[in-house]
């Protein structure tokens, strides 16, 4: 079935705007992770610097009433305990001379690279952790590392990318609905009214008028047709 004017003017503006609300949550997409990526990841940080100050305020005790670092007992405990209070934090290792000697955590961090990197993650891909390494005191060897899943700065994204799309589709079903309002209110219900004039006139009724005062297209259309009728009109008269 061949579509009318109308029809396809109503569907080839609403794939228009269709089209370039997709492109704007793209384009917002990429600002958010632009903008709330390095505000998430530091806060992440933070997280993973009380946490491992804690952990790290018990081991510097320890030393300090006379304890060798690398000899101390219960430091896995203290370990899982401070993981257990915390699931946001997703291992805890103590490193000695660049040994692991304590870890409490996920098996994928222990023999993982970001264990013992404090810096950016390596080229080619992305870290699957956060690793924050705490100095002890007194001790330059050593080092707590805390761990956090990047994977929450994604989750967190991609729940703000989940609302963008929210709106986006509300806002694609209420700009179909204007535009049809507006199509039918301006262009539609004035040319049916044009049709059914010269129909009318068409067979005979040559009283009928258009009698539209739009400033538009269909105004001037309707004027033309009335303009014809008046001298259709006045023949008729004369004759």
């Amino acid at each position: 079935m061949k579509l009318s004017f109308i029809r396809r003017l109503n569907w080839m503006l609403t794939g228009v705007v269709s089209v370039l609300m997709l492109v704007s949550l793209a384009v917002q997409t990429n600002h958010v992770n632009t903008l709330f990526r390095p505000l998430i990841e530091p806060e992440l940080a933070r997280k993973a610097e009380v946490v491992g100050s804690y952990v790290v305020a018990q081991i510097d005790r320890a030393v300090a009433l006379g304890f060798e670092l690398d000899k101390l007992v219960g430091v896995d405990e203290l370990l899982s305990d401070a993981l257990a209070a915390n699931p946001d934090v997703k291992y805890l290792g103590l490193e000695i001379g660049g040994r692991l000697y304590a870890f409490s955590g996920t098996e994928e961090a222990r023999s993982g690279p970001r264990l013992t990197a404090a810096d950016a993650p390596p080229e080619g891909g992305s870290a699957r952790f956060l690793d924050t390494a705490l100095a002890l005191e007194g001790n330059a060897e050593a080092r707590l590392h805390v761990g956090v899943d990047s994977g929450y700065v994604r989750s967190a994204l991609n729940e703000v990318v989940f609302d963008l799309g929210s709106v986006l589709i509300v806002a694609i079903l209420l700009n179909i609905e204007i535009l049809l309002l507006v199509v039918g209110t301006s262009v539609a219900a004035p040319l049916r009214r044009v049709t059914a004039v010269m129909k009318q006139a068409a067979d005979g009724h040559l009283g009928v008028r258009v009698a539209l005062r739009n400033r538009d297209e269909v105004g001037e259309l309707s004027r033309a047709v009335d303009w014809a009728l008046d001298s259709v009109q006045h023949k008729a008269d004369m004759t």
